[in-house]
């Protein structure tokens, strides 16, 4: 099922040495194929998605050795505190995260057990070890309710938070636009005029606002309620 996959990173690692090459062919290939979008390098770990903690290093570091140096660090090491620091941050059980390390050549997962860290057996990259770590990706639903989070899926930089915003811009612009008086008018008028007098804003950061918040204003009254004339 993921023949292609793990074709294109086995043929990959070949042009690969540092970390940054190895993080780079993965997380680039996982995101075509599955479609998920990682956190890299967020608060120390390599990478992050819904539970799921990825540790990268150098290209066939470890050897094929679990004893080697290199994968006690990754899996003692890194993924140990990547995955307690997550738990403690995000109020979720260490048992509920899932570890990841790989060298590009071989991959092993690791799992927090009474918590302490425990690594099962290192695998060469085939189809096989692929496509666990696909199936772990995709059975990863759950989504730590943090600031963080919460800013990336709904703030106004986001297709979701863009799309609630448009919809609440379209309403107001929608009543502003109505023939005769409402509340709704009411209240703008009077978030308007208390907005002028604190507002000071030049030509060219109206513009860098209406640019930036993710969603249009048609309505000649909403947009001008940002310039300073317009009061």
């Amino acid at each position: 099922m993921y023949q292609e996959l793990t074709d294109r990173l086995t043929s990959g690692i070949a042009r690969c040495v540092t970390e940054e090459e190895v993080r780079f062919l993965w997380l680039s290939e996982l995101k075509s194929t599955l479609g998920v979008q990682f956190q890299a390098e967020r608060e120390r770990n390599d990478a992050y998605y819904n539970g799921v903690v990825i540790e990268f290093k150098n290209a066939g570091l470890f050897g094929g050795k679990t004893s080697s140096p290199a994968f006690k660090e990754a899996v003692y090491d890194r993924l140990d505190k990547y995955i307690k620091r997550r738990s403690e941050n995000e109020g979720e059980d260490p048992a509920d995260y899932i570890g990841i390390a790989t060298d590009g050549c071989h991959v092993a997962f690791a799992f927090m057990q009474d918590d302490q860290i425990v690594h099962r057996h290192l695998m060469p990259i085939c189809e096989s070890s692929v496509s666990l770590v696909a199936q772990a990706l995709k059975d990863a639903k759950r989504r730590a309710v943090t600031p963080e989070n919460l800013i990336e899926d709904f703030g106004h930089m986001s297709p979701t938070g863009a799309g609630m915003m448009q919809a609440l811009a379209d309403s107001l612009m929608s009543q502003l636009a109505t023939k005769g008086p409402n509340k709704i008018k009411m209240l703008f008028e009077e978030w308007r005029h208390l907005y002028g007098q604190v507002a000071d804003l030049s030509v060219n950061q109206v513009d860098d606002i209406l640019r930036s918040i993710g969603f249009n204003l048609t309505c000649k009254q909403a947009t001008a309620s940002f310039q300073p004339h317009y009061l």
